[in-house]
């Protein structure tokens, strides 16, 4: 009965001890699983720096203030001796449109590819004569304006590297000629130009007088001068990865098309209509003066500053959808579990099925394990991520079926461990492709394999299997 005792105690004993060393294994294996997400963090910086290169080669991120009416003026300062000021109002125009088709190709450094493009960009658009009017009435009727000046039409471009030499102007009938520069203070790239019906002092007062005040329009006045407020512009626009529009007009209509499969909607409004294939995209927002509050937007932007005006901005991002560097961060997250999955599986074979496990050998298959994820990160540089996926698994699970089956004894049972890691690779997959439920299927990835490992070992006596062990393994008393 003593001896019993002592077996027993002995062999409870000797479980806790290699429980302990498989969980102090575990904890060591994350030294090397961390030291490949540093990897993974390294390479990523790499690529973001490429971008920083060929965006300083070619242009970065695009914005574009989308026209305005620009209306300066001076005003004379309290002390008389210092010089008038110029300064400006921002005015929403009535209607403005946009056509974007952009084409995108693939600039490369080394190993790293990132997407550029060049957008073809028609804008028309058409002045609010009525408004621009009482704006000007307003001014006049400051004590310190002394006088307006002539009005032009701006469009902004945050890089403006990006714009192409050759810019058309059709304002009306009348070809106008395009100058750098719009005289916005937070976007002073771009161009501007000139409204031929306003360049001077009487023509303005003139505007102010016909157009302004609480009586509309009649409507011979509005169908002569119909024409002449309406503007044409086409332009070319290189950029990368992002084209980002801020509304400005009362009504502002825009269509953008490419042939990348893989767009990305960003900003204060989403397309009301969009269109993604294989192909390509086409998308379309409508965005009004109500929504954007375009006026009172203006009107801080000309006071005090534009963050206001830049909060309405929308846009898309051409997106790379396999992101190595993101797709194996992703997979590594998973690797402690993998490993604990798989040292478990071991235990239990070594405390119910009569088989001795060095604590080496626990560390060689976690060391293989975490390998996996170094292969993938190596791989999917060069080969589509899909394909490197099933290399690096693949390679792991052949190394392990070859090592597991002089481990365990049975070729069999290393068979059957190495396709049910295969199977959690697969499943792991099928996760990472994921994006909206990966959290939602890793978790219940956890939680089956959990429950099946609760299952599978629910009937197991382990202070009896250890005993038994433990017994087979003391030598025979004579």
């Amino acid at each position: 009965m003593q001896t019993q005792r002592e077996t027993k105690h002995l062999g409870q004993t000797r479980l806790a001890i290699k429980a302990g060393v498989i969980l102090i294994l575990s904890l060591c294996l994350l030294i090397p699983l961390s030291m490949i997400r540093g990897q993974i963090n390294e390479r990523g910086n790499y690529l973001q720096q490429v971008k920083r290169d060929i965006a300083s080669s070619w242009t970065g991120n695009q914005t574009l203030l989308t026209p305005v009416l620009v209306q300066p003026y001076t005003t004379q300062p309290s002390s008389g001796d210092s010089p008038p000021k110029t300064r400006y109002k921002l005015i929403p125009l009535l209607e403005s449109q946009l056509l974007v088709d952009a084409t995108v190709e693939m600039r490369a450094r080394g190993i790293y590819r990132v997407p550029v493009y060049t957008a073809d960009v028609v804008i028309s658009g058409r002045v609010d004569r009525a408004h621009w009017g009482q704006s000007i009435k307003d001014l006049l009727a400051k004590k310190n304006v002394t006088s307006v000046l002539p009005a032009y039409i701006a469009v902004g471009v945050s890089d403006q590297r990006g714009i192409d030499n050759s810019i058309g102007v059709q304002v009306g009938e009348q070809s106008v000629k395009a100058t750098p520069g719009t005289g916005i203070a937070d976007y002073e790239g771009g161009f501007s130009f000139q409204l031929p019906q306003a360049q001077n002092q009487d023509e303005l007062t003139a505007i102010a007088t016909a157009f302004a005040g609480p009586k509309p329009v009649n409507a011979i006045g509005q169908n002569s001068s119909a024409e002449k407020d309406q503007f044409v512009v086409n332009f070319a626009m290189r950029g990368m990865s992002n084209l980002r529009l801020i509304p400005t007009a009362s009504s502002l209509n825009v269509r953008l098309h490419s042939r990348w499969p893989h767009p990305k909607f960003h900003g204060a409004f989403l397309p009301q209509e969009k269109n993604i294939t294989p192909q390509g995209f086409s998308a379309a927002w409508r965005v009004n003066g109500f929504n954007a509050n375009s006026e009172e937007r203006l009107q801080s932007c000309s006071d005090s500053g534009c963050k206001a005006l830049a909060d309405t901005g929308f846009g898309v991002e051409l997106f790379q959808p396999v992101d190595a560097y993101l797709q194996t961060e992703r997979a590594l997250k998973y690797g402690i579990l993998f490993i604990a999955i798989c040292f478990a599986a071991f235990f239990i074979f070594e405390s119910v099925g009569g088989i001795n496990i060095h604590p080496i050998q626990y560390a060689l298959v976690g060391v293989t394990l975490a390998i996996f994820y170094l292969l993938l990160l190596a791989l999917a540089e060069h080969i589509p991520f899909y394909a490197a996926y099933t290399i690096a698994a693949g390679s792991c699970c052949l190394l392990l079926l070859e090592y597991l089956s002089a481990m365990l004894g049975r070729r069999r049972r290393a068979a059957i461990f190495c396709g049910c890691l295969a199977v959690l690779y697969a499943k792991l997959y099928v996760i990472l492709q994921m994006e909206d439920f990966a959290l939602l299927m890793g978790s219940l990835m956890m939680f089956a394999l959990l429950a099946l490992l609760m299952i599978t070992t629910r009937n197991i006596r382990w202070h009896e299997a250890t005993a038994q062990k433990t017994s087979a393994l003391l030598p025979t008393a004579r």
